[in-house]
Order: C-alpha cells, then sequence, then structure tokens
C-alpha cells in the first residue's frame, strides 16, 4: 500500500480506485445527508465521472506487472467498483429518494391542514423575500382547518341544499391566511431599500421603476402619481366602483366581482384584458383575490393576486394570466387634504415567451397611460360627496350589529321626518278648514294617531 502510494502511477497503482471510492461518499453524504437534496443529478454525475475513470483505467492498466495472484484481485477491483457505483446510484435514486419525497410530502400535509391547496398559488410561500426577515407563517385563525364552505367564526353545522348552490364552496379561513400573507409581501415591498425614499412628496409626476427580485417570475414595477383627491375618496372609488375600471384602464374590457367577503375586506374579481401591442399579446383574463383596508388611520391600500375559483374556469380565446402582485398605497400628502400620493406595484406573469425587452417596453409605455386614466378618474370623483357612495368602506368592522343598527337608525329618522312634514301640513289644513276649535283639535289627533 505505501508503495502504491509513495510511486503513485495511474497505470500501474490501485490506490485512486480506493480515493475515488471516498470522494464519491463524501459528496453523497454532503448532498443527500447535510444539503438534503432530493435531485438525482449529483449521484449521476459523480457515477458518470467514476464510470468514465475506471474504464478508462481498464483499457491502459498494466495488469503484467503484477503476479498471477494479484491478477485477479486487479480485476475483482476494477470491475467491482463499477458495478457497485452503479447499484448506489440505482437504489439512490429509485428507493432512497421516492421514500425522502414522500415522508416530506407527509410532513407538510400534517403542518398544513388546507383541503383546498389548488385554490392558492404555488408561488405563495416563495414570494417573501428572504432580506425581510419576515415569515410567511403567522399565528391566527386563518391556520386552523374550517370546513369547506362554512363561514369563517361559525360554530353552526353546514346544512346541504338539496338545490344547487349559486355560491361557489371556498375555503374562507384559506384565503384570509392567503389575505395577510399577501399584505405582507406588500409592505415588503414598499419598506424595500431598493426603490429609495418613499417620503411623499409634491413635485412628482409619474415615474415608472422596475427590479427583478428573487423570487419573483417577472420584473417588480414601481409606478408613482399624485392624485387631485383625498386618499379616502380615491380608496372608496376604486373599492366599490371596481366594474368602472375599464373606463380608465383602457387595457381592460370588463371586471366582474364573482364573489364578495364584505365583512373581511375581501373579494374575488374577473379581469378581461384584450390584446396589447398590435395584437402580439393576445387577450388574457385574471380571477384575482382583492384585499383593501386601512395602515395607521391614514394610509390605505389595496392589493390583489391571482387565485383559482370554482366559479370562474379558462375561457375559450383568452389566456388564464397570473398576477403575482398589483397593490395601490394611498398615501396622504402633508397640509394638503385633497391631494394623495399613489404608489403602485405590479408585477404580472402573462404566460408569455416573448423576450424581457420587448416586454419591458410595451410596459413602459401603457403603465404612464394608466396612471393618466386613473388621474382623470380622480378629478370626476374629487367633489363628489361621501355620502353618495353606495357604502362607508372601514378598514376592519368588528361586529355586524353595529352597522344593522346605524342602517335602522338612518332609516327610523327619515320616517320620523315624514311623520313630522305630514304633520305640520294636518295642521296647516285643519285650522284653516275648521271654525270650531274643538273639533280641529279632535281632528288633529285622529289624523297623528293615524299617521304613528
Amino acid at each position: 500500500m505505501l508503495k502504491e502510494i509513495k510511486d503513485y502511477d495511474f497505470s500501474k497503482s490501485l490506490f485512486d480506485t480506493v480515493m475515488l471510492s471516498a470522494f464519491r461518499f463524501i459528496l453523497m453524504e454532503i448532498t443527500y445527508g447535510v444539503v438534503q437534496s432530493r435531485t438525482p443529478w449529483w449521484s449521476a454525475i459523480s457515477t458518470g465521472l467514476t464510470s468514465l475513470i475506471l474504464v478508462v483505467k481498464c483499457f491502459i492498466f498494466n495488469f503484467h506487472q503484477r503476479t498471477p495472484d494479484n491478477q485477479g484481485l486487479a480485476y475483482a477491483v476494477l470491475i467491482a467498483s463499477l458495478i457497485i457505483s452503479w447499484i448506489e446510484t440505482t437504489f439512490l435514486i429509485y428507493r432512497v429518494i421516492p421514500q425522502e419525497k414522500a415522508a416530506n410530502r407527509v410532513t407538510m400535509c400534517l403542518k398544513e391542514q388546507d383541503e383546498t391547496r389548488s385554490l392558492l398559488s404555488s408561488r405563495l410561500e416563495n414570494r417573501v423575500p428572504w432580506y425581510s426577515g419576515l415569515s410567511v407563517r403567522s399565528m391566527s385563525n386563518a391556520d386552523f382547518y374550517t370546513p369547506q364552505g362554512s363561514l369563517f367564526g361559525d360554530e353552526s353545522p353546514i346544512k346541504i341544499p338539496k338545490s344547487h348552490n349559486l355560491e361557489a364552496a371556498v375555503d374562507v379561513a384559506a384565503l384570509l391566511h392567503r389575505t395577510n400573507s399577501l399584505q405582507t409581501e406588500m409592505w415588503n415591498l414598499y419598506e424595500n431599500e431598493i426603490w429609495g425614499d418613499n417620503s411623499p412628496s409634491i413635485n412628482i409626476k409619474y415615474p415608472i421603476r422596475s427590479e427583478a427580485l428573487p423570487n419573483y417570475p417577472a420584473k417588480v414595477y414601481r409606478l408613482e402619481g399624485l392624485l387631485s383627491v383625498s386618499p379616502f375618496h380615491l380608496f372608496n372609488d376604486m373599492v366599490i366602483n371596481v366594474h368602472e375600471t375599464p373606463s380608465w384602464n383602457t387595457t381592460l374590457t370588463s371586471v366582474e366581482c364573482i364573489q364578495a367577503l364584505a365583512s373581511e375586506n375581501i373579494d374575488i374579481i374577473h379581469n378581461m384584458a384584450k390584446e396589447a401591442v398590435g395584437g402580439l399579446i393576445s387577450a388574457r383574463d385574471f380571477v384575482l383575490l382583492r384585499s383593501w383596508g386601512i395602515h395607521n388611520n391614514n394610509c390605505y391600500f389595496i392589493c390583489c393576486t391571482s387565485v383559482e375559483h370554482p366559479k370562474c374556469p379558462p375561457i375559450p380565446n383568452y389566456v388564464r394570466a397570473e398576477q403575482v402582485i398589483s397593490a395601490c398605497i394611498f398615501r396622504p400628502i402633508p397640509d394638503c387634504p385633497n391631494q394623495c400620493n399613489l404608489v403602485w406595484f405590479l408585477c404580472n406573469d402573462l404566460k408569455l415567451g416573448l423576450p424581457q425587452r420587448l416586454l419591458d417596453r410595451s410596459l413602459n409605455s401603457l403603465l404612464p397611460s394608466m396612471m393618466a386614466g386613473l388621474i382623470e378618474r380622480s378629478k370626476l370623483i374629487e367633489n363628489t360627496p361621501v355620502d353618495d357612495f353606495f357604502v362607508n368602506i372601514q378598514p376592519r368592522r368588528a361586529h355586524r350589529k353595529k352597522k344593522h343598527g346605524k342602517r335602522s337608525a338612518r332609516k327610523h329618522h327619515a320616517h320620523s321626518k315624514a311623520i313630522i312634514k305630514a304633520l305640520d301640513s294636518v295642521q296647516e289644513n285643519v285650522s284653516h278648514s275648521s271654525e270650531d276649535s274643538g273639533t280641529a283639535a279632535d281632528n288633529l289627533h285622529s289624523e297623528t294617531q293615524r299617521l304613528i
């Protein structure tokens, strides 16, 4: 052994076969033991290199320089090393790695009680940047199992109707968990140092910036603009009048609300986009989970991401694209209550095979037109009273009874006004038509009882 190490020669020594086996062992332990890789490529590469070296050594090895007793040992060492390497690789690829993957899937199923995994995008766990220091999963009510079709927090048993239910059965808890992750991702993008200073300014036109961030399939665009409307007005208009989005966003042909959960400030919408870039990009559609709310009592936000919904399957002649994230943050301007600064993040996976440079050029021309349309929209609603909106959006209502009580109070208040007005007219008519004051009083009393 010492002689083969000291006087090593590739065509005479067998010491390199031992070192080759040791190298393969260390590589496998590090790759599949320490790093816990599940890909078979490392084993295939090491086995291929080992086989190549051993085959070459078999052709150039000098078997005649050994005694007849050692020639058989040399043949056995070379052939056994080649066969054992292939046996190890075959066992690893077809036995060990599949069992490891199956065990990993079982572990994930035990950790996440989620029956509607297909509802969520496969990139959910990968889109929170590693530098944010935040975790996607947080302990909330959404982490616990909710039976399919039940309302969040409702302990009553599910009653399956005999007739067909028009509302799609979705897991509300899963949607709420997805909403929390989406909002976390939005604030991670907003606070990312790559964009520079985030303080609102009245000197902003609408600059466009884009960055290729980790764990995103396409570039993330950041668009800013100054709008002559309060953040509350613009926020209410974009939440309530979502069906009017094509009036200022010319890239869309229609926007439809599929399912709404207003008590949780979320809904599911379906956007249909027309062809773009002269027909180079065909018609697309998006099924989006939309969430809205308020931050620090003065900063409103709306964020969207793609989901799958049973009420909206793929449509013929439309390519189902994916909106990784679309987030609008409405920031107030100091000392300017009738102005707001809009920060818009956008990242879409249009399912195209076009070069990224061409897509960047087309988006750089479309985004300013979208911002210009939103500015025109803000001019139309800047003088709209808040009471003219369909509903007063709140960041989070705790109990439904408060809203019903307010609605009931408004209803009784309006009814009381009508009664008072009618009583005034009755009193005036009775005073003019009756000569006897006693008869007039009796008539007024009877009319009052009838109206009440």
